[in-house]
């Protein structure tokens, strides 16, 4: 049904772009009023869903963003600023370390692209430079994780640096992995820490391993080398700018279970949809020379 979804979404265009569209439309102003009505601190945000945590609020708001965003600039549309530049606070007031770190990224992908995606630049240069800024991004990210004194000093959660249970969790599941259990996935509720959070790892992976097991593992390595692949041999200004997005989308993956055999699943194939069967316009080619 993912698989259908997507499809549908990369033949036909207009679908996609109401789709996209209606998402926005309806999560940020349910949002907004969540905000005023319900509350604003953290702990109020957790009664923003029911039966669901601040997380899964900033999941839906981020995935609805990479949606709007990978669909207008694949389809060279201009686009509004205004929700990334919500999603930033919202983030924050939301209290998620993932979800300040991907918003912050996504603000800078989209933000760069508008700067200057619709002017007649060098397309290597802007994606050269565009790699860099989320290399220098990504390196900050492992520079905050790796200290874990910065109460006071950074929003969010981020204070606690690596210090939270899905950590834990992630090396309980990969500590348990056998010969068996790689090939064929695992039982997430024979492992003590990750029964306690009722069989939630707070991890997409960690979800889709369990299931599908070496399946799982050969789907997400050939994905992410096809993506790359293209973007190395089919380089442009709006190929780096998708990749990045989906590299945060699949961040945002890694910090909760909300992907791999869930109904978000279609968003992910749909940017990996884009990026491998897409007709996106290289920047260069490479030409055999005349002997």
């Amino acid at each position: 049904v993912s698989l259908g979804m997507a499809f549908l979404l990369f033949c036909r265009p207009k679908v996609a772009v109401m789709t996209s569209k209606l998402t926005l439309w309806f999560l940020f102003p349910w949002y907004l009023y969540c905000l005023l009505f319900v509350g604003y601190s953290p702990v109020d945000a957790n009664n923003y869903l029911y039966g669901a945590s601040r997380n899964h609020v900033s999941f839906l708001l981020i995935i609805s963003l990479i949606l709007y965003y990978s669909t207008y600039i694949y389809q060279n549309k201009k686009f509004s600023l205004i929700p990334v530049i919500l999603m930033v606070p919202a983030s924050v007031q939301l209290y998620g370390r993932s979800g300040i770190l991907v918003s912050v990224f996504i603000f800078l992908v989209v933000v760069s692209y508008r700067v200057f995606g619709y002017r007649k630049r060098e397309d290597v240069f802007w994606g050269m430079a565009l790699l860099i800024l989320g290399f220098i991004f990504f390196l900050f990210l492992f520079l905050v994780f790796s200290g874990n004194d910065m109460d006071g000093f950074l929003p969010g959660g981020f204070g606690d640096g690596l210090d939270s249970p899905r950590w834990a969790m992630a090396i309980e599941y990969f500590r348990s992995l056998n010969i068996s259990a790689f090939g064929f996935g695992s039982n997430l509720d024979n492992l003590p820490l990750i029964s306690e959070y009722n069989g939630n790892p707070h991890n997409s992976y960690i979800v889709g391993h369990s299931i599908f097991g070496i399946f799982f593992v050969a789907f997400v390595v050939f994905s992410f080398s096809m993506v790359f692949l293209k973007l190395i041999f089919g380089f442009s200004r709006k190929r780096v700018a998708l990749t990045l997005l989906f590299l945060a989308l699949a961040l945002r993956a890694s910090s909760d279970s909300l992907f791999f055999y869930s109904a978000f699943d279609y968003i992910f194939l749909y940017l990996l949809v884009l990026l491998t069967l897409g007709a996106i316009k290289p920047s260069f080619t490479m030409k055999r020379a005349n002997c």
